[in-house]
């Protein structure tokens, strides 16, 4: 914003019957236990947060959306193509956690998306043999406009810097969705002007190719004026 405020917004578009329809606006306060029931190897929380919450996998209240009180705010998005760590990764110092507890882990942990790696270098996080339908990746900002998106791939995490684009949606990876970018490389705020290096005169007042309407500095964006 014009006085250097971050605002984060978020879109929800999900639907099917596959989703449970009991979303919760949940308060978990400081030490609390990342707010769920059964969760036995989440620490307790640093920092209170307001989440949006459903039961997911085994019935786990998970966290969908939330901030923290030091501005934090988390995005859970759908990332099918996620590979988790393994079972042999497990050590006393590392304790299991599930992916869909890591927007809680994340939320009760962090006080700037810097935290966001530490924090998640303490657990071993799993979830290879829930559907890949399930399968999360995550989009964490700060108050300071610091960005990350979060992303297990091969086993490993990937943190990427998310501060120039500063948004971020579901599958595909982090990349992908970087180079998928040039594909809108033409579009402008400004009024189309056709290329005159290609423009041929048939007669007056009509050339080939010309922009026919101010649309046509949206080319690419669906429902374009593309023929």
């Amino acid at each position: 914003s014009d006085n250097a405020t971050t605002v984060i917004g978020r879109t929800m578009e999900l639907g099917g019957d596959r989703l449970i329809p009991e979303w919760i606006v949940a308060a978990h306060p400081r030490s609390s236990v990342g707010g769920t029931n059964g969760v036995t190897n989440l620490p307790v929380n640093e920092y209170g947060y307001v989440s949006v919450d459903f039961d997911s996998v085994d019935f786990i209240p998970t966290v969908s959306e939330g901030m923290n009180e030091h501005g934090v705010s988390l995005s859970v998005q759908t990332f099918r193509q996620a590979i988790y760590q393994e079972h042999r990764e497990i050590r006393p110092t590392k304790p299991a956690i599930l992916f869909t507890e890591v927007a809680a882990l994340l939320l009760g942990g962090c006080k700037t998306v810097d935290d966001a790696v530490t924090v998640l270098d303490t657990v071993t996080v799993l979830g290879n043999d829930v559907p890949t339908a399930d399968r999360s990746h995550w989009s964490i900002v700060d108050a300071q406009g610091g960005s990350l998106v979060l992303e297990f791939t091969d086993g490993k995490l990937q943190a990427h810097d998310n501060s120039q684009i500063a948004t971020m949606t579901n599958d595909p990876d982090y990349t992908w969705h970087l180079r998928n970018l040039n594909n809108y490389a033409s579009l402008s705020t400004a009024w189309p002007v056709a290329s005159y290096a290609v423009e041929t005169d048939l007669t007056p007042n009509s050339a080939v190719p010309s922009a026919v309407g101010h649309g046509f500095n949206l080319m690419g964006m669906p429902g374009d004026y593309s023929p």
